[in-house]
């Protein structure tokens, strides 16, 4: 079976298809090890405390997949209203990623993370309205030169939230067991989800405008 296989006709295109494999490897790393490449692996927002005093936070995760970068800084940069000058916010490293800032070698994980108890770096966020016009973007920085840019609003952002609309309306449940007494347990099945950073920042601004108001109301 395995003669009939490689025999004298094939063994030259496996060789073939075995070179190609090896370059193709060899670029990649050579790539890799010659160029800064950076993913984004997360952007949302959340909130922490009480129902009467929360403390909003927008969180970023960045994972570097090229060549080592020294020193690493993040910002979010807008444009003014009109679209006069640009804004940039630094995000702080957060102390769990401090270690990792001097030295971002590749395959590592950084976490920035900007706080409404940062009440001066939000204060600047008070002028970031309107996202089609100011388009926000987040700008990754390595030794103070721009190393890559995420855009955080896309003109598809209407369309991926409707599709999140249907896919929520689209779910159902399949019994996957008895459960207790008999009630049974099910299993929600529904389709994939964009995740929207756009909306995450949203949340974080609506965050620091209620946070100026509990401050305001407390004092």
């Amino acid at each position: 079976m395995l003669s009939e296989i490689f025999n004298e006709r094939t063994l030259p295109y496996i060789a073939t298809l075995a070179a190609l494999g090896a370059w193709w490897v060899s670029w990649r790393e050579a790539r890799r090890n010659n160029r800064v490449i950076v993913k984004l692996r997360k952007f949302g927002s959340h909130f922490t405390g009480t129902a009467t005093s929360r403390v909003y936070e927008l969180e970023v995760w960045i994972v570097n997949r090229g060549m080592q970068m020294q020193d690493i800084g993040m910002a979010l940069v807008f444009a003014g209203r009109g679209k006069s000058g640009t804004c940039s916010v630094p995000i702080p490293l957060s102390n769990q990623s401090k270690s990792v800032g001097l030295t971002f070698a590749r395959g590592t994980t950084a976490k920035f993370l900007l706080s409404t108890a940062s009440c001066d770096l939000c204060r600047l966020l008070g002028i970031l309205r309107d996202f089609h016009e100011q388009r926000p973007a987040i700008h990754v920085y390595s030794s103070c030169f721009l190393a890559c840019s995420f855009p955080v609003y896309s003109r598809w952002d209407g369309l991926k939230k409707l599709w999140n609309r249907l896919s929520f309306r689209l779910s159902f449940q399949r019994r996957v067991g008895e459960g207790h007494e008999g009630k049974g347990v099910f299993k929600t099945y529904q389709l994939p989800r964009f995740v929207i950073r756009s909306e995450k920042l949203r949340f974080f601004l609506d965050g620091i405008a209620k946070s100026a108001v509990e401050r305001a109301s407390a004092s």
